[in-house]
């Protein structure tokens, strides 16, 4: 194999395979990056920890095609310090040799026949199509609710439903909950229905990697999830589970309703969360007029301190307090862009609702902590 990159693709393409390099411990082959250079023009990096896999491809000069199978983190480190504008890789002998205009390095290879085969998705008759910004945000938002968990691996992804033409979006780690909708105007599918967990590190690599202008194809199998754009394709095991029912949790009314600004309410979040203690834990205090929402903090070590916020309220009157993880309110209320809130409240120990009149697609539910 010969060719000849810009240092910018090459990178890019390094950069966009990083997250599915393995970590070699149990099978070596998985800390290399495989690149494959075809008669026209194109060159293709891979990378795969078995789990999750990642190709980008890129264009330059194909001198002589072929397949390396060269170690990943050497390779990055030297390109990252290349000067040249253009980069020559020349494969033979299980030697690549990696020449610039001030620099040659050679770097021993793998064998690529014992590189594992790529999973694919067999059947690809039918898809989801999206655009890569809408998918991109979506996906940002609703993965603010997830997180890694060994103990209940239904939660440690972000939950897709396609069910009459409408795209559901959920995450939780059961403290917290977001569901986004995509209507059928931002959705192009012929599924009849779909319901599959997707993992969070493969929806980081998602986020990572495909972003900009066009659409993302979505294809699935019973096992497997493939995200695909021109230059890039994401596949990976799917979640194994049911998701719970989430649905249940989110309350359908609420008894008070706390119209807030959004940036006001996150600045009283951040200057509160200083006197917090191991529990994170801050107070909004409701007064009795409902014109003034307190939020204060308490540490035995530290001090105190409360900050007022101007409100107007909807609903039921009287003095009513929570409790909450100030990190858990802090990501709901950085879910929006709208310059107001609403927060909808019941009893002190029920969960509450964040949610924004315009964006209506979108819902934060955040469980208060009990006394």
């Amino acid at each position: 194999m010969k060719i000849i990159i810009l240092k910018d693709n090459l990178l890019s393409s390094l950069n966009s395979v990083e997250k599915s390099i393995g970590s070699g411990e149990n099978l070596r082959i998985l800390k290399n990056i495989k690149i494959e250079a075809s008669d026209n023009n194109q060159i293709n990096f891979t990378s795969t920890d078995l789990e999750l896999a990642i190709e980008h491809t890129s264009s330059g000069k194909v001198v002589d095609k072929g397949v390396v199978v060269a170690p990943f983190d050497i390779l990055s480190r030297i390109v990252k310090n290349i000067s040249s504008e253009k980069i020559h890789l020349e494969y033979r002998d299980r030697k690549l040799t990696i020449k610039a205009d001030n620099y040659e390095g050679v770097i021993n290879c793998g064998n690529p026949n014992e590189y594992p085969i790529i999973p694919t998705i067999q059947d690809k008759s039918k898809s989801l199509v999206i655009n890569s910004e809408i998918l991109k945000n979506t996906l940002d938002r609703v993965s603010t609710a997830t997180q890694y968990s060994e103990i209940r691996p239904e939660i440690n992804g972000v939950y897709f439903n396609l069910e009459n033409n409408q795209l559901t979006l959920a995450g939780t780690d059961s403290f917290r909950l977001i569901e986004e909708v995509l209507s059928e105007s931002q959705v192009t599918s012929n599924f009849e229905s779909l319901e599959v967990i997707i993992p969070l590190r493969t929806v980081e690599s998602v986020l990572k990697i495909i972003g900009g202008e066009g659409d993302v194809e979505i294809f699935t199998d019973s096992n497997q999830i493939l995200f695909k754009n021109e230059e890039k394709s994401v596949i990976s095991r799917l979640v194994d589970g049911e998701f719970p029912d989430y649905k249940s949790v989110i309350p359908k009314e609420s008894n008070k309703e706390i119209q807030v600004s959004r940036e006001e309410l996150i600045n009283a979040v951040k200057l509160t969360r200083v006197f917090t203690g191991k529990a994170n834990d801050i107070v909004f205090k409701l007064s009795k007029d409902g014109k003034v929402l307190e939020v204060y903090s308490v540490s035995d070590t530290i001090g105190e301190n409360t900050y007022r916020v101007p409100i107007s309220t909807k609903g039921e009157k009287g003095e009513i307090e929570f409790s909450f993880n100030w990190k858990y309110v802090l990501d709901g209320l950085k879910v929006y862009r709208s310059e107001d809130v609403i927060l909808g409240l019941n009893e002190p120990e029920k969960p509450v609702t964040i949610k924004t009149k315009k964006e209506r697609k979108v819902v934060y539910v955040v469980m208060p902590i009990r006394k």
